[in-house]
Order: structure tokens, then C-alpha cells, then sequence
């Protein structure tokens, strides 16, 4: 296995005789890796090169069409018999990427995965939040992530052991995916979100090794900052329940308004009606005296 320094100038040496290219992706989008000649031998393949420069198959050239390997089943999409592509791209997809014919390298790309996120991220309490962070995990000495807040623990977890460890007031609120090891994908979701929850995360990785000893490296973002705002609760006049005195005071102004209509438009009417008899019995009366 090669060293530290004799990766380097291995890949040195790539640039100089073979060439290499940086590319650039975006998480979870896909990226097209091509050759810069053409292969006519049998042998066709894209190798992915870990960190501790183990070699890792991508896929293969079969009949003209490229086969992924075991760790890119459903990930790798035949463009050409001289590119593919590579989809749903997570940030351990990073690194390089050999195109070898015939067991020669004839294209070397470096890879380099974006990440689009907002540092700072607003929520009311009692909802879901979701704290982007991502590390290049694979091939590497990885023994554990952390999260802080505010220089205190939020949560822990070891990769070999799988022990994981909550801060004072996060038990059971912050948890992380099951496989962020394979995809370098270290975000933590805060449930029942709490005001005291507000503050700046940290995310990192703890690594080690026999020669180096243990030492901390920050993942990306390194940092999110976290505002929560007090839940408001708005009661609608039209959803909610009527009070007894709501309803004793609409029955009232149901009786004036019925009386105040009988006054206005009956009584009127009753008055008119009462006039007429009194002039026809006028008229009957006069009617009679002049009979008389």
C-alpha cells in the first residue's frame, strides 16, 4: 500500500503523462465521467481511487455497454461507450476516477462534490429540523461523529461500536442516518424543536491512528446557526365555539331587531287599518242621519 506521499506522486504523475481533469458536481444530481481516448481493447473500466488508495470499480465496459460495480448497482447510467454517468452523487463520491484500458490509466478525473445549503436556518418550536453536514468518510480513519452546540454536546456516535451518546435536554430528539458512514452524510435532525434549542451546531469527525494519535477534523458546513421563534396561536372568530355570553348577547339582539321590524313595518300597517274603519264608520253614521 502506498504512503502519503507516494499517492501524491502518483497522481503528480498523472497530470504530467495521462492528464487529469477537475470536474465538479452537486449533491445528489448526477455527473458525466469521460475518457479522452477512445479504448479498443477488451479491457475497459472506471476505477474509483479510496484515500488509502485502494482501488474501488465503478464499472465495466461489457458488449459495449458499462456494467456498474457492487458498491454502484442502480447509481451508473451507460452515456457512450466512452463515458457514463454517475447519478444521485453523495459527497463520498469525491476523489478520483481512473478510466484504465487494458489495465493502463488513460483518463484521471478529480471529482470535487458542492454542497448548496443555508447556514442559517429559522424554525418555530415544536417542528422538525434537519442541520446539513457532510464528510469525505470513506478510506478514511474515521472513529466518530460529534455534534455541539455552543460548545456543548448535542450527540455522539462511534462507528465501531455504534454507541451513541445525547447532550442534557437533546434524549431522544437528534438522531442521524443509519448509513452516514457510506454516504458521508452526517446531518442531524432535531425533533420537537425547543426556544432553548437556538444557537450555533458543530459538526465533526473524530479520527485516529497509531502513528498520529486522535485529532478532529470539521465537516461541511462546519457550522449552522439556528433561530427558533415562539409558536403563535391564532384563534379564527369563525372556527371557534360561540360563548354562553356571545350567545345570550346574539339572542338579545335577535329580540330587538325582531321588534324593532314589527314596530317599523306592522304597527304602521295596523294604524292605517284602523283609520279606514274609522272613516267608513264615519260615513255609515252620516248616511244614516241624512235617511233620517
Amino acid at each position: 500500500m502506498m504512503s502519503g506521499g507516494a499517492v501524491f506522486v502518483f497522481f503528480a504523475l498523472c497530470v504530467l503523462f495521462v492528464g487529469c481533469c477537475g470536474k465538479l458536481a452537486i449533491r445528489r444530481e448526477s455527473v458525466e465521467l469521460s475518457a479522452d481516448v477512445k479504448c479498443k481493447a477488451q479491457e475497459f473500466s472506471v476505477i474509483y481511487r479510496l484515500r488509502d488508495d485502494s482501488p474501488r470499480t465503478v464499472a465495466q465496459l461489457v458488449n459495449g455497454v458499462w456494467i456498474p460495480g457492487e458498491s454502484y448497482r442502480e447509481r451508473v447510467e451507460h452515456s457512450s461507450t466512452g463515458s457514463l454517468l454517475l447519478t444521485r452523487v453523495n459527497y463520498n463520491d469525491q476523489g478520483y476516477y481512473e478510466f484504465t484500458c487494458a489495465g493502463q490509466v488513460v483518463t484521471t478525473i478529480q471529482l470535487e462534490v458542492l454542497i448548496i445549503s443555508n447556514n442559517n436556518l429559522s424554525v418555530p418550536e415544536g417542528d422538525t429540523l434537519t442541520l446539513p453536514c457532510y464528510f469525505h468518510t470513506v478510506g478514511d480513519s474515521v472513529d466518530s461523529l460529534v455534534w455541539e452546540r455552543d460548545g456543548e454536546p448535542v450527540l455522539k456516535q462511534s462507528l465501531s461500536s455504534g454507541e451513541v451518546r445525547h447532550g442534557t435536554g437533546f434524549e431522544g430528539r437528534v438522531s442521524v442516518r443509519s448509513d452516514w458512514f457510506v454516504l458521508g452524510d452526517l446531518s442531524l435532525m432535531v425533533e420537537r424543536v425547543q426556544l432553548e434549542d437556538r444557537g450555533d451546531f458543530f459538526c465533526c469527525v473524530n479520527k485516529g491512528s497509531k502513528k498520529r494519535g486522535e485529532w478532529r477534523e470539521r465537516g461541511s458546513p462546519a457550522a449552522v446557526r439556528v433561530t427558533v421563534s415562539e409558536r403563535s396561536t391564532i384563534i379564527s372568530s369563525i372556527s371557534a365555539p360561540p360563548t354562553p355570553e356571545a350567545e345570550t348577547h346574539t339572542t338579545a339582539c335577535d329580540t330587538r331587531i325582531i321588534i324593532t321590524a314589527f314596530i317599523t313595518l306592522l304597527l304602521p300597517a295596523a294604524l292605517c287599518c284602523c283609520c279606514c274603519c274609522v272613516v267608513c264608520v264615519e260615513e255609515e253614521v252620516s248616511e244614516i242621519r241624512i235617511h233620517t
